[in-house]
């Protein structure tokens, strides 16, 4: 009963993984999917068929030497020589084109693959990527895929062991039942250890993942632009490679200890195939010697002997690799099988004209138990120009996450023309809003390719794009470059790239949000990197742009946000005052508070 309660699972988990891979391999190429199932499938039947071949021609030379052969014999040698010669050439053959095709479709299922994890990362909720967990399994999921192309054709290896056992079996059965049966016995153990440490390396590499992602950072950090000033300035090449060979240590360590253990083990139990072998190598040679077998059954029965040890120590490999696989793939098809926590499965579309309003709306990150927003109650209208203000950590970022519906509110809800926003689909909700995030992202592409990525349906309108490019001020930047919106940005892929300031980097992410035509703009903190000038001419440029539209914007300059029609007062995750500039500075409250203080600071 504990058996076929352990064995059960694992069963069903197998045959889900092989429809699964079997699946991603069909559809990454059904030609070399067909083509390698026959080939592993008759490249199987061949050493059977040169085994007695052999057989046939030892006996038929020893006939020939004793003097007992006639002309026929002759020819019959010849016939037999011609094809053993076919056999093996075509066995070579096959063995070239299986070689050939695996190299292929191996890279077609790792393509495929790649798209799958790439397309599933992509719809993911961002609030995966606050979690530890998630670069975690993202490594599992990464490292176990490549086991995706392996699986299915382990199991092809593994029937075809199976069907080679069985036919050695019968065979040597006709021999002698005993040492077939005893041969069966001997490879147990071996199968029994292979489980065992095979589900103990598994379960040590998911137990490092942490530990593996820590040294590969600090492998990242050795080859990264990014750190290579730091490294260089502070000397730190010998503080990384020491941090490096102590993370490492401490990951390799469990591997070494399970492994050593294994080889001994396995170097034990490994000769008693062996001591098989010997023994009906001498049963074979004393039957020969009384005359009941032939020379060639000699040959015939080691041959089939050494196949079926062979097939057995390869299918103890092959079931180690299926029950390593099947764990991987396993842990892979979970990865996959994912489900945000964000549903998209609203309706209804949002108005070009429209008004937000958080309703009572707390909120704290995943696995967190502090709230970075707290019975907050505001409304936002699409025609207005609305700042968000507060020192950092206030919350204002997070409400722009929470308005695009990057997150769930925690408590509360958040309402669109009085529907909760939940109801609209989130293509119609994200579509109206042109966003330039704080954390903005820089691409090694073109600069063309880097404007247009906010509204790929209108990528040709070169018109367009220089346009965006005046408003943000990046005009005067990519006038100089030679090959101009065509210039790739960096050279991490082309030697003639052209690297930015932290300034024109921002001013091209300025660019691209100008570019796409939303209904409410967007800008956090638009100006955080820009000199005094450009920061002037981005926020009159801004004013311009707004007209007949929305705005959200987030500054810390408070200069900056003197044009809003509604300037939001945040702190400590709470609105504490609202209203315009004017009646703001009036209050006297924390909003002409800091508007003072910074003030002060010019004066000054």
């Amino acid at each position: 009963m504990k058996f076929s309660k352990k064995i059960m699972p694992m069963i069903v988990t197998s045959v889900n993984s092989i429809i699964f891979c079997m699946k991603i391999s069909w559809q990454a190429s059904k030609v070399f999917t067909a083509l390698r199932i026959v080939l592993e499938l008759a490249s199987s039947v061949i050493p059977f068929i040169n085994i007695y071949l052999g057989k046939e021609i030892l006996d038929l030379l020893v006939k020939l030497v004793s003097g007992g052969g006639e002309a026929d014999s002759v020819e019959g040698f010849i016939r037999l020589i011609i094809q053993l010669t076919a056999v093996q050439a075509c066995s070579k053959v096959m063995e070239k084109i299986k070689e050939f095709s695996s190299g292929l479709h191996n890279d077609y299922i790792t393509n495929h693959v790649n798209i799958l994890i790439g397309k599933k990362s992509i719809s993911l909720d961002l609030c995966f990527f606050d979690s530890t967990k998630y670069y975690d399994e993202i490594t599992n999921a990464n490292r176990d895929s490549m086991f995706v192309q392996m699986y299915i054709w382990s199991i092809m290896q593994g029937i075809s062991s199976v069907f080679k056992l069985i036919t050695c079996f019968i065979l040597l059965c006709n021999l002698n039942v005993v040492f077939a049966i005893l041969l069966i016995f001997a490879i147990i153990p071996s199968m029994i250890i292979e489980k065992r440490y095979t589900e103990k390396v598994y379960n040590w590499q998911r137990d490092t993942v942490p530990e593996e992602r820590k040294y590969r950072y600090i492998l990242n950090i050795f080859s990264n632009r990014l750190f290579a000033k730091d490294m260089r300035i502070y000397n730190l090449g010998d503080e990384m490679i020491s941090k490096y060979k102590k993370s490492w240590a401490k990951w390799f360590a469990g591997k070494k200890n399970i492994i050593s253990k294994k080889a001994f083990l396995v170097c034990v139990v490994s000769t008693l195939p062996e001591i098989c072998y010997a023994g009906m190598m001498y049963y074979v040679g004393i039957n020969i010697i009384h005359g009941k077998l032939t020379i060639g059954d000699y040959n015939l029965y080691t041959g089939y002997f050494g196949e079926m040890i062979g097939a057995l120590f390869l299918l103890v490999y092959t079931f180690s690799r299926i029950f390593d696989e099947t764990l991987r793939i396993d842990n892979f098809r979970k990865f996959l099988a994912w489900e945000n926590t964000i549903q998209d499965l609203g309706d209804k579309k949002v108005d070009k004209s429209f008004f937000v309003e958080f309703r009572n709306v707390a909120f704290k990150y995943p696995n967190s138990d502090s709230f970075i927003l707290k019975n907050l109650s505001f409304t936002i209208d699409s025609k207005e120009k609305t700042a968000l203000v507060g020192i950092n950590g206030a919350g204002k970022s997070t409400i722009i996450k929470l308005m695009l519906r990057f997150y769930e509110a925690t408590e509360g809800e958040i309402l669109i023309n009085g529907i909760n926003i939940k109801e609209y689909k989130l293509e119609s909700l994200r579509g109206r809003f042109s966003v330039m995030f704080q954390d903005y992202a820089n691409y090694a592409f073109t600069v063309k390719e880097n404007i247009v990525f906010s509204d790929l349906k209108n990528k040709d309108d070169e018109s367009r794009i220089k346009d965006a490019c005046k408003k943000s001020g990046f005009d005067s930047v990519v006038n100089k470059f030679d090959a101009g919106l065509n210039t790739f940005l960096t050279r991490e892929f082309e030697e003639e790239g052209q690297e930015l300031s932290g300034g024109q980097w921002q001013k091209l992410a300025i660019a691209r949000t100008f570019f796409k035509d939303g209904d409410v703009i967007i800008l956090d903190e638009p100006s955080a990197a820009l000199d005094a000038e450009s920061e002037h001419h981005i926020f009159k440029m801004f004013a311009e742009l707004c007209k007949g539209k929305g705005a959200i914007f987030i500054s810390h300059r408070l200069s900056n946000v003197v044009m809003a029609d509604k300037i939001i007062v945040l702190d400590d995750g709470k609105v504490v005052e609202s209203g315009s500039h004017s009646s703001l500075i009036k209050l006297k409250g924390k909003y002409a508070y800091l508007f003072n203080l910074q003030a002060e600071k010019y004066i000054s």
